[in-house]
């Protein structure tokens, strides 16, 4: 494992780092613009999807966006770039990932890549889920400097409140 930190530009900009394991293949990058680099289109992404891959084509097929919310996307001026944590086994990754990848298509200046949670651990121990948990999808809204701006985490907020006060009810094997 190598680390390789770069110098930062100002005291409020934490350095990069990026972690390489023996092959050279990233194992963690904190530098938002070169994790975006890294990232695959969704397209690129679906082709390689092994896990619940039914689940990933039809959530897209039938992946309409709201009209409103369109034209809502639509009206913000610039160039956005949404960068997914996600991984093709996890359900809320499929349940949210396709949605985001047909926004993506319908939205001039709106940009979508994903990596996977190996690759994006440190967006994820950043954004971290309200119980403490990193977790995928773990979606952050890049602006056209890649700052982040945003950030969706998992699952909707009512949902994930409800999730964590319903765990010991839960059957793990019924989200699978």
């Amino acid at each position: 494992l190598v680390s390789t930190p770069s110098e930062p530009t100002s005291e409020s900009v934490r350095p990069p780092v990026i972690l390489t394991i023996a092959d050279g293949h990233p194992a963690l990058v904190d530098d938002r613009e070169a994790l975006y680099k890294k990232g695959i289109s969704f397209d690129e992404f679906l082709s390689k999807a092994e896990r619940r891959k039914e689940r990933w084509d039809r959530n897209f097929d039938r992946s309409d966006v709201d009209a409103d919310l369109l034209e809502r996307a639509r009206a913000v001026k610039g160039s956005w770039r949404l960068l997914a944590v996600a991984v093709d086994g996890c359900s809320d990754s499929v349940s949210t990932i396709p949605y985001l990848a047909s926004l993506e298509s319908k939205v001039d200046g709106l940009e979508m890549r994903i990596v996977d949670s190996k690759v994006g651990r440190q967006v994820m121990m950043d954004h971290l889920t309200a119980d403490g948990r990193e977790a995928t999808p773990t979606v952050v809204l890049l602006n056209d400097q890649f700052e982040e701006v945003g950030c969706f985490i998992e699952r909707p907020a009512p949902l994930q409140a409800w999730a964590i006060e319903n765990k010991e009810k839960l059957d793990r094997k019924s989200t699978r």
